[in-house]
Formats: structure tokens, C-alpha cells, sequence
């Protein structure tokens, strides 16, 4: 037994003698810097190039046109229109929204919700279109709104749409009938201050026999009435 121990422990002595060193240990490349975000700060008109830059890194599209931005916390919501590149009667534009942060070299794209909203006619996206911030105070949903014409021969009806920009991108919350004008009905309607009807956003409707005032509330991520509007002011064409 003491001969088979001594055996084995000369045996692993023995076959560690031609054993080659360790290599050396590899230091690694020190990582590169995060580059630095700094507060998106106030956006106005002059950042609008170099958002669209930021966004159109290839340039700029003929077809596209910037309609306005607005600030969502710490970043720029930038919303463009795009024409249809079939000119035919039935085609419609597009409105594209997206997500930019402001960075020490310049803006960076966030997010890209592009073609999230089918827009005018004609091949056309509707050039009345405004972004305009509604909400966003006392940590309420910031919201915008737009007001898209469907043109027919005979006459114009509008629709409006209402979008959240969320953290998870655009959401409808409401789409409403916004003002026809034919030669048979003619329903004027706008956006009105909501505060004297209690309400979160309020559209008012003027017709010649009548006017009504719609107060919508959030509930349930979407803006809602307590009770249907009139049918008067969804006038057909």
C-alpha cells in the first residue's frame, strides 16, 4: 500500500515538470465613454434642420415636409408629412412621428414610428395639419391634435384625430367629425378652452339652427363623452 501512494505521488510530481508557464493575462481596451445626453432644453424652429437631419440621415426626401415639434419630457417629438408617391385619386399621405434626444454632438434619434397615420388625398397628405400641444400639466397625458380634410366634389368634411405620444409611441384617442361644408349642410367646429365645461379637450360645433359644445374626459387612455354627440354635426356630404 505505502508503495502504490509513493508511486502515485511521483508520478504527479513527474508530469508537471515539462508543464508550459501560464500566459500572460490579456488586459483589455478600456471601454469607450458613453457619449454624454444633455437636457432636451427648449426646441424651437431653428432646431427643426437638424432634427430632420438627425431623422433623413440619407437627406431629406422631396416628399417630405416637417409640420412642427413639440417637447415630451426629456425628449422631441418631431412629426412630419410625407406625399404619396402615386399621384392617384384614391391614395392618401402620411404623417410620421419621431422620438429625438439632444446629445453633446447633436440630436439622436430615439424612435421611429414612421407612416403612423394615413393622411389627406389625392396623393397628398393634408397641409393644414398642426401638431399642438393640449396636455401635459398636473401629470396628466400630453396630447396633440389633428385636423385631417377628406375633399370630395361636392363638398369638405373634416375628421379630427386626437394622438398621445406615449413612451410606447403615438395612440389614437379619439377620432371625431370636425365641420362639413356643401351645399346642403354646413357644420362649423373647432377646439375649444376645455376648462369651463369641466372637461380635459372640447370640440365646439356651429351649425344655422344650432350650436353644441362636446367635453371629452380621459378614461381608460382614451378621451370620451359621458353622452353622444348630435347627429347634426356629423353632416353628411
Amino acid at each position: 500500500m505505502r508503495r502504490f501512494a509513493m508511486f502515485i505521488a511521483i508520478t504527479a510530481a513527474l508530469s508537471g515538470c515539462g508543464a508550459e508557464p501560464p500566459a500572460p493575462a490579456v488586459t483589455a481596451e478600456p471601454a469607450a465613454p458613453e457619449p454624454a445626453r444633455l437636457p432636451i432644453g427648449e426646441i424651437t424652429k431653428a432646431d427643426v434642420p437638424a432634427l430632420m437631419t438627425a431623422v433623413y440621415t440619407d437627406g431629406v426626401p422631396d416628399n417630405v415636409e416637417d409640420l412642427g415639434v413639440v417637447v415630451m419630457g426629456e425628449r422631441a417629438v418631431l412629426l412630419t408629412g410625407a406625399d404619396n408617391a402615386e399621384a392617384c385619386a384614391e391614395c392618401v399621405g402620411s404623417l410620421s412621428l419621431f422620438y429625438l434626444v439632444r446629445m453633446e454632438a447633436g440630436f439622436l434619434l430615439q424612435a421611429d414610428y414612421r407612416d403612423f397615420h394615413k393622411s389627406g388625398g389625392a396623393g397628398k397628405f393634408n397641409r393644414a395639419i398642426e401638431i399642438t400641444q393640449f396636455g401635459g400639466r398636473d401629470g396628466r397625458p400630453s396630447y396633440a391634435g389633428f385636423t385631417d380634410v377628406n375633399r370630395r366634389a361636392e363638398c369638405d368634411a373634416r375628421t379630427l384625430a386626437v394622438y398621445t405620444f406615449t413612451e410606447a409611441g403615438p395612440r389614437k384617442v379619439l377620432e371625431a367629425p370636425f365641420g362639413v361644408k356643401s351645399g346642403s349642410a354646413s357644420v362649423d367646429a373647432e377646439i375649444v378652452d376645455p376648462e369651463p365645461f369641466q372637461a380635459e379637450f372640447a370640440i365646439a360645433y356651429v351649425s344655422a339652427q344650432d350650436d353644441f359644445v362636446a367635453p371629452y374626459m380621459f378614461v381608460n387612455q382614451s378621451l370620451r363623452l359621458s353622452f353622444p354627440i348630435p347627429e347634426w354635426t356629423r353632416a353628411a356630404c
